[in-house]
């Protein structure tokens, strides 16, 4: 079949496919449901909803998880251990339907369903209709995305509001508007509040493209003021959590509490004649033991942020004392951050035909990303960029394939234009074969 003739059926039929799509994917969603409902008090939902529920009953915005926190026992257990936003929507949904699991369920199908659109949206735009139909329809076979759905937290929040933002962005490039660099600032403030990560996009794609990629006939500081009116915007966007924060632990906090605990988590093993691999909670329950052995003002009352403190401070010291063995564990993280790898089995589970399968297909998107990324323009080396800083910021502290699925649909989008472009250049190559 050439490869004109099925983007020619796709646009004739674009609106049949995508209710196909949208049916079958909602089918999988209800299938999923109905053999295993979302466990609140297990799995990454349990620490999410615990704040959630405190906030929902009126208790604040609290959570006392020793696993983190080995003293917030003793203390008030104020906390920022998740980003507000998805907290403040499952304590709203929690509270309007008493606390439904069926109802609670359908948040992150709703958010999965907005990451559908937005991708459909953003490839249209890059690509044309083909590029947003393939898109789609590699989003809703994309296994590690439903291990995601299945569970109450920010990550598919952070996709829905980091796609649409994307969206903004180009039309901000393309058309040089104020008004979409401020609704680009404003969304992608709803994602960092999602998942704090995303600050690091908002980051690469304003500065990378006021300085590197910005087209000669635009003026520098045309796109600079209006770049800089976007972090503006941005900033007023999480200013209520950096506030609350500032006056609850005395100093301000941006994303979460969390960053010290998990760049100690995964890298004190640097420390130990053990080769590098995915520390997993038991693992990292012995360190944490040794750690509050070793400073027993842990016990003491003192605050989350104070805590994190003493947990990044010491995660410092080990990497400083112990380069070349961080070199090593920060190479062997791309493994389970592109793949998954080792990081099932340090959950107490095996490897299921399940993770096989995502390993399989995160490698054929991946090398359609790179294909994408040798047809395409600036704008997806650009694109391309935002992703490559974003992974390495989770290899420096800690990694596995969920940490990616707020950028993943755009390396989809990218790759499905490869792969396009790809079959367009076989089959023009087949046909000039065929002539000679």
């Amino acid at each position: 079949m050439q490869p004109k003739n099925v983007v020619a059926f796709s646009r004739k039929y674009v609106k049949f496919i995508l209710l196909i799509l949208i049916v079958f994917s909602f089918g999988i969603d209800l299938g999923r449901f109905s053999v295993k409902s979302i466990d609140l008090e297990g799995g990454q939902t349990q620490s999410w909803w615990e704040i959630a529920y405190n906030v929902e009953t009126g208790a604040g915005y609290k959570a006392c998880n020793d696993y983190y926190v080995p003293n917030c026992g003793i203390t008030e257990q104020f906390t920022a251990m998740r980003e507000p936003l998805p907290v403040l929507v499952f304590a709203l949904v929690g509270r309007l339907s008493h606390n439904s699991i069926s109802v609670l369920a359908f948040v992150p199908i709703l958010m999965y369903f907005l990451t559908f659109a937005g991708i459909y949206m953003l490839g249209k735009s890059l690509g044309g209709i083909e590029t947003g139909l393939l898109s789609v329809l590699f989003w809703t076979f994309y296994l590690p995305q439903e291990r995601v759905e299945a569970s109450l937290t920010g990550d598919l929040f952070a996709s829905a509001f980091v796609i649409f933002g994307l969206i903004l962005f180009v039309q901000a490039i393309k058309l040089n508007r104020l008004r979409d660099w401020l609704g680009f600032g404003a969304v992608m403030g709803l994602a960092v509040l999602s998942r704090s990560a995303a600050l690091i996009i908002v980051l690469v794609l304003v500065s990378g493209y006021v300085v590197l990629f910005r087209e000669k006939t635009v003026s520098f500081w045309d796109v600079a003021w209006k770049g800089g009116l976007s972090f503006v915007v941005l900033g007023l966007m999480i200013s209520p959590w950096v506030i609350r924060n500032t006056l609850v632990f005395g100093e301000p906090v941006i994303g979460t509490s969390l960053i010290g605990f998990n760049l100690y988590r995964h890298n004190a093993i640097v420390g130990s004649d053990v080769p590098p691999h995915y520390v997993g909670p038991h693992e990292s329950h012995a360190q944490v033991q040794a750690l509050v052995a070793a400073h027993p003002e842990m016990m003491m009352p003192l605050n989350e942020v104070q805590i994190d403190k003493i947990y990044r401070d010491e995660a410092v010291r080990l990497i400083r004392e112990n380069p070349f063995s961080y070199a090593k564990l920060v190479a062997y993280r791309v493994l389970p951050l592109l793949f998954n790898i080792g990081v099932v089995e340090q959950y107490g589970n095996q490897e299921s035909i399940f993770d096989y399968i995502s390993i399989v297909q995160q490698a054929v998107l991946l090398m359609l990303f790179v294909v994408g990324l040798r047809y395409g323009d600036k704008l997806f080396y650009l694109f391309g960029l935002a992703i490559l800083v974003y992974s390495a910021s989770y290899l420096a502290i800690g990694s596995q394939l969920r940490y990616l699925i707020p950028v993943m649909p755009v390396v989809i989008i990218i790759g499905s234009f490869g792969f396009i472009k790809m079959w367009f250049a076989f089959d023009d190559a087949k046909s000039i074969k065929n002539n000679v």
